[in-house]
């Protein structure tokens, strides 16, 4: 047992740090040849070289992947709000979604149909009465038109809190606190709407991962088409093949839509950006191939910005905070916020 983990073990940490040997057997290599321009010794010279070389690789990828978030950042913006919303519209992504055929409601009319859940957050602000309503919207759901042509449709609901002296079955899963009140009276109710007067709208988009850099297409005519190729190398947001710095998510925008005067305004837009870069000293590569994928916080550096956190956005510009479930939920007495019985 102990052979074969050794026999495993020393090619994995030999393989591990071959990107590592290369580079700075390289720049070795590179010193010991310049020694013979210059008026230093071999070793000087292959020790300034190492050095050198050492540091470019990480000073490149922390400069190309800044600038990229500096570029893609550039529009975000946050206004202050004058509003106390009292409904929102979220994001399917902060609750999930599922059709109620595979949660095993074979009963229920449309079972193939997707319908989203009323996650943590929104369970959070309707029972903790920050919010009357809450909407979200899910376009993942695909059906044919006549002509057998796949079209996606969207369908919104709607979530809210009512007193019942019977609860209606939900789709979505209580959180522990939601479900001693649901069994209390304090109904989640889920209905299909085909309008939304949501005070607040949050919506998420992406943005596809960095496309490679197009100067490699484009043969130089000049001087000046070859720096301008190299700017446009550096500045693009794909420099995978050097392993300098890798996206490693899609990048994320938040925008915030506020309804003010029977008008909606943008108030906020937010970048969100994960990336990874080489660290100093070790080499290792940044993608996920072979045995680097087992040692990610040896062979990269992660570096972020902005992190979209939905409480964070809540609790920032509306003064909600849901970081501790106790405190925001009323008592059972204090139902002020439920919504009266149809």
């Amino acid at each position: 047992m102990l052979y074969g983990f050794l026999l495993l073990f020393f090619p994995g940490i030999i393989l591990l740090a071959s990107n590592t040997a290369l580079y700075y057997l390289t720049a070795i290599s590179i010193g010991s040849r310049l020694a013979i321009f210059v008026s230093l010794s071999r070793y000087w010279a292959m020790a300034v070289a190492a050095a050198v070389l050492a540091v470019t690789p990480a000073i490149v990828g922390h400069l190309a992947v800044h600038q990229y978030a500096a570029r893609q950042m550039a529009a975000d913006f946050s206004e202050v709000s004058s509003i106390k919303p009292r409904s929102f519209e979220i994001p399917v992504a902060w609750g999930g979604w599922q059709r109620p055929g595979n949660a095993n409601h074979k009963d229920w009319p449309d079972e193939n149909e997707a319908r989203p859940y009323c996650g943590d957050i929104c369970q959070k602000l309707l029972y903790s009465s920050s919010a009357d309503s809450i909407y979200v919207t899910i376009a993942e759901d695909v059906t044919r038109d006549s002509k057998k042509r796949v079209v996606a449709i969207e369908r919104s609901w709607r979530f809210r809190a009512e007193r019942r002296e019977f609860c209606p079955e939900i789709l979505s899963n209580p959180i522990a606190d939601v479900k001693n009140r649901i069994a209390n009276g304090e109904c989640l109710i889920e209905e299909r709407v085909y309008d939304i007067p949501a005070d607040v709208i949050f919506r998420e988009s992406y943005q596809p991962k960095p496309a490679p850099p197009p100067w490699r297409y484009v043969k130089p005519r000049s001087l000046a088409a070859v720096w301008r190729d190299l700017q446009s190398w550096f500045h693009s947001d794909a420099v995978q093949r050097f392993a300098l710095w890798e996206v490693t998510e899609r990048v994320k925008i938040l925008e915030v839509y506020e309804k003010i005067e029977s008008t909606r305004k943008t108030s906020e837009r937010r970048t969100q950006i994960f990336a990874l870069v080489p660290p100093l000293p070790f080499y290792l590569g940044i993608n996920n191939f072979g045995f680097t994928r087992f040692f990610p916080k040896v062979s990269t550096s992660p570096v972020e910005f902005k992190r979209i956190d939905p409480t964070e956005v809540l609790n920032r510009r509306y003064g909600i905070n849901l970081e501790c479930l106790s405190c925001v939920l009323p008592s059972k007495r204090d139902d002020h916020h439920l919504s009266p019985p149809n």
